[in-house]
């Protein structure tokens, strides 16, 4: 099981700071946006492609105030 916290390098909280939420899944989204990866081989490619869908799976979990 994916601790999404932990995805994000956030405290765990049943009620998040929302603007540390955001700083960080942006500061996390630069890092590991696919189009930095565009001249990697094609493993690192595909690593930062999943680490990218993964930062955006916990930032819309952790970011829904209904889930």
């Amino acid at each position: 099981m994916t601790n999404y916290f932990d995805v994000l390098n956030i405290e765990p909280a049943f009620i998040l700071d929302e603007a540390e939420l955001r700083k960080s899944f942006y500061e996390l989204s630069l890092e590991y946006h696919p189009d930095r990866y565009g001249l990697k081989s094609e493993e690192e490619q595909m690593e930062a492609l999943q680490k990218s869908t993964l930062i955006n799976t916990a930032f819309k979990i952790l970011s829904d105030k209904y889930s």
